[in-house]
Order: C-alpha cells, then structure tokens, then sequence
C-alpha cells in the first residue's frame, strides 16, 4: 500500500486542530504486512503533552486512518510528544523556537552537512544560523573586518532534518 506521507500529515494535521493538538511529524514503516503509525504531536498552544493526551487521542486517530482505509489489524499506531529533540519542518515550528538552538542535516552538492547554531531567521526558501562562538570569544570564522558573527544560510529545498537542541536546567 502506497501512502502520501505528506498529504496524510496535512490531513491528520488538520484533524488533530479540532482537538487542540498538532502533528509535528508523522513516519510510517515497517516489514512485511505489519505496518506502525508514529504520530508526534504537540499542543497547538505550547503547553506539554501528557501520556493522557496520547491516550486520548489514539483511538480518534485510528478512526481517522481506518476512515482513510490506511488502518487494519496488522497495523499499529503510536501516539508520543514530539520530545525535547524535536523536528521543526514547518514555518510554524521555526517561528516558534526562533532565537534556539538547532542542528541542521542538510546536503550540499554530493555531501551531506550537519551545523549546530542558532536558528535567527528564515523564510520560505532559507534558514539562517548563527554559528556558535569557539574559545576565546571568536566565532568559529569571524569576519574580520567587520566583526559580525559567523552564519550559514541553508535553502530548505536542502535540508533533510532540522532538530532543536534540547536545553536541560540541572
């Protein structure tokens, strides 16, 4: 069975709004005829997500994808937070945690790259990230004539994965 990962995002998107929620990744895979739903969700209002949410919400997406014929008895469905690690993919997630810091997998010609910076704006065609400062208070190429901290601007055409990077207070 084929299944339009992107188009069943937006979808399942759309539906989860109604309960508050949103979908800030869907995957699905598996081997052989057994097939796992993994939807990571989110409060549309940033507060967290409990494993009463997801309990909640399991069964009101199961229907949904049974509904769609892309759910039967050989396929399950797992319902999580997005984590502290989450993805961003969408305008509405780099919005959020603009200012954060990311790592962006990315490639560029015949090589894949991965930078670590803080996500200081984008648009519908780049990021752009501050590198973070090396020892002694220098960025990791700063410009020396201006002083201005290091950036890279990455088309998301390019990008493969973007994650923030969780911040822990001990």
């Amino acid at each position: 069975m084929y299944v339009d990962l992107i188009q069943l995002e937006e979808e399942v998107d759309g539906f989860l709004m109604d309960f508050g929620f949103q979908v800030v990744d869907l995957q699905y895979g598996g081997t052989g005829p057994s097939k796992v739903f993994r939807v990571f969700i989110d409060h549309v209002d940033g507060r967290p997500v409990t494993i009463d949410d997801c309990s909640a919400l399991a069964p009101q997406l199961i229907l949904f994808l049974e509904m769609k014929q892309l759910y039967n008895d050989r396929t399950s469905l797992e319902v999580s937070s997005a984590g502290l690690s989450r993805v961003l993919k969408r305008s509405r997630d780099f919005e959020r945690f603009l200012g954060s810091e990311i790592k962006a997998t990315y490639h560029l010609g015949g090589r894949r790259e991965t930078v670590r910076g803080e996500l200081a704006s984008f648009n519908d065609e780049y990021l752009m990230i501050i590198l973070p400062e090396q020892r002694g208070g220098a960025t990791a190429a700063e410009d020396a004539t201006n002083g201005a901290k290091n950036s890279v601007q990455i088309s998301r055409e390019n990008l493969d994965r973007v994650n923030l990077v969780p911040q822990l207070e001990i």
